[in-house]
């Protein structure tokens, strides 16, 4: 398998990883009792689509790898959710990115002010940071969901024509 896939595997993974630390971390701010919501249904439609997209797609791109190694085809379906996933993903992103620009902005300020770590709640600011750092890991596998795809359809394709021209040499 190619480097760029098995380093897609791993990405995946990571995705997966701070995707979940992000989920654990808002589970536990949200059962604080100073946590009011606004409004509890638009709130939970936002988180569920983020949470679910990002939970998606390496999910997803794991078993396009796994489809890729042992030469097997995608289904329709799986190829118009990851179509669904990443038109989500991409809404996302630009909220990312542009939130990104301030806390890049924030850290850089805190840097350049020789401020204490031990004088400074920077818990909020890990937050961005893994949500940016989670928005650059998406935008790797976003980039090479769709070349993954072709080539698992070629690799299919090739397949099914050697295995073609066996049985025509037997007649």
């Amino acid at each position: 398998m190619p480097f760029p896939y098995k380093l897609y595997e791993t990405v995946c993974w990571l995705v997966i990883l701070v995707t979940g630390a992000l989920f654990f971390d808002l589970v536990y701010e949200l059962s604080q009792p100073h946590v009011i919501v606004q409004s509890p249904v638009l709130s939970f439609i936002t988180l569920f689509l983020f949470f679910a997209s990002y939970f998606a797609l390496p999910f997803l791109g794991l078993s396009l790898v796994k489809s890729l190694r042992f030469d097997h085809d995608t289904s329709y379906t799986k190829l118009t959710f990851i179509r669904i996933v990443f038109f989500v993903q991409f809404i996302f992103q630009i909220f990312i990115a542009y939130n990104a620009i301030e806390t890049i902005k924030k850290i850089m300020f805190l840097f350049k002010s020789h401020f204490k770590f031990y004088s400074y709640d920077a818990r909020d600011d890990l937050l961005e940071v893994a949500a940016i750092i989670l928005g650059l890991l998406t935008v790797y596998l976003e980039i090479f969901t769709f070349p993954l795809i072709k080539s698992i359809k070629k690799n299919y394709v090739s397949k099914m024509d050697e295995i073609n021209t066996i049985g025509n040499h037997q007649i």
